[in-house]
């Protein structure tokens, strides 16, 4: 069974209900991926990509916080200001990557957030509360856990590679072989490692589960899934 790497502590010790950071990841993929904003719907919008900025720092990642808000605000001022005045070739590479930073940066910090703040016991706790079959519990619950340690196993390949001085200055094709075909084979492995744990757990059990996680709203639930409602709303209906 792969280890579980500990979540992220915010450094009030506040902690968010699951159910509260997928519906956040829900509305923020809704709006975001809507059609273009202008106006006060570019108001909205910031707001709810404000929220994995506020989520970020809380948690004491500022660093990782102050890059996302400086890639949401370049892309977003580009795409309003620049891509205007841009033709041709270069106009279609400055709005396509403009639209990337705006639509996935925040998408992806918000996953990102989701994945390192929540255990896998209390993802499952907060689902089976709202009673989510566990077709779709099981797959998510792996999930959970797969792209954290396919970041640690690459990690933990790169560390090796270089002591044994393969890199892209050596031999680009040494690094593909070294590198990738290690990482594919774990893939492949840890995966199945992921699903036999998840069964060891006895998350195939028709019967009811207890849990030892209690998982509740609280005050900071409501606050942010108020704040993210309500710019959803004024984005639509402005």
């Amino acid at each position: 069974m792969m280890p579980q790497r500990p979540p992220m502590k915010t450094a009030q010790g506040m902690q968010l209900d699951p159910r509260t950071k997928v519906y956040l990841l829900l509305l923020i993929n809704i709006v975001i991926f809507a059609t273009n904003p202008s106006g006060f719907q570019l108001l909205a919008k910031g707001a709810l990509a404000a929220i994995p900025f506020a989520l970020l720092c809380s948690a004491g990642k500022w660093k990782q916080g102050f890059i996302y808000a400086v890639l949401y605000v370049a892309g977003q001022l580009a795409e309003t200001y620049l891509t205007a005045y841009a033709a041709g070739l270069w106009g279609l590479l400055m709005r396509f990557t403009a639209q990337m930073l705006n639509r996935f940066v925040p998408i992806v910090i918000m996953a990102y957030y989701l994945v390192r703040t929540t255990e896998v016991s209390a993802f499952i706790a907060a689902m089976e509360r709202m009673h989510v079959t566990r077709k779709i519990v099981i797959p998510l619950a792996v999930i959970f856990r797969f792209f954290p340690t396919i970041v640690e196993e690459s990690r933990a390949i790169n560390d090796a590679m270089r002591m044994r001085g393969i890199g892209f200055r050596g031999s680009p094709v040494a690094m593909l072989e070294y590198r990738l075909v290690p990482l594919m084979m774990s893939i492949a492995k840890i995966g199945n490692e992921l699903s036999a744990a998840a069964l060891t757990r006895g998350l195939c059990i028709t019967g009811e589960r207890t849990n030892i996680y209690k998982v509740g709203f609280g005050v900071m639930d409501a606050m942010l899934g108020l704040w993210a409602t309500a710019a959803a709303i004024l984005f639509f209906i402005l």
